[in-house]
């Protein structure tokens, strides 16, 4: 019995490599993603006569669909775990970019940068989670490590 307890203790101190990684290249790919949509601005003005109004609409829908919603997914991941939502945050992520290929108006585009904002927003907690397990005993060193000392003494007091 005590093996068993101690097998899930070494498995859990393990750092796991290649779950780090990529985690790492689908987190740089998300990112990627998102990034592209600001760079496209000039492009989507143009080939669809954009003001500059909707323009800036569109830098918006992006941001706070990804800023505002990855809290509130993260609040909800912490209550219930999902690593299947990796996939899906990407899935509404490539999907929000062939949306934008193909996006014939404005509020088309709009939509399509909905799907890339929610897919980012997705992601980001549940890769944090999944990152926080791989990295094993190092993660739970560099916790301790970069810990302000208000930080420790806050979490002190809690315990």
């Amino acid at each position: 019995m005590s093996s068993i307890a101690e097998s899930r203790g070494k498995a859990t101190a393990v750092t796991i490599l290649p779950i780090l990684l990529a985690i790492s290249l689908v987190h740089l790919l998300n990112d990627s993603m998102q990034a592209v949509v600001p760079a496209m601005y000039p492009i989507l003005e143009d080939s669809l006569g954009l003001s500059y109004a909707q323009v800036g609409w569109i830098g918006f829908m992006l941001n706070m669909t990804s800023s505002v919603m990855q809290p509130v997914v993260g609040a909800y991941s912490d209550r219930r775990p999902q690593p299947y939502m990796l996939p899906i945050g990407m899935a509404l992520s490539m999907l929000g970019m062939i949306g934008i290929a193909f996006a014939p108006q404005f509020g088309y585009v709009m939509l399509a940068v909905v799907f890339i904002g929610l897919g980012s927003a997705i992601f980001h907690p549940e890769g944090s989670r999944v990152v926080y397990f791989a990295a094993g005993a190092v993660g739970a060193l560099l916790n301790q490590s970069t810990r302000s000392e208000a930080t420790q003494a806050a979490c002190s007091l809690r315990s």
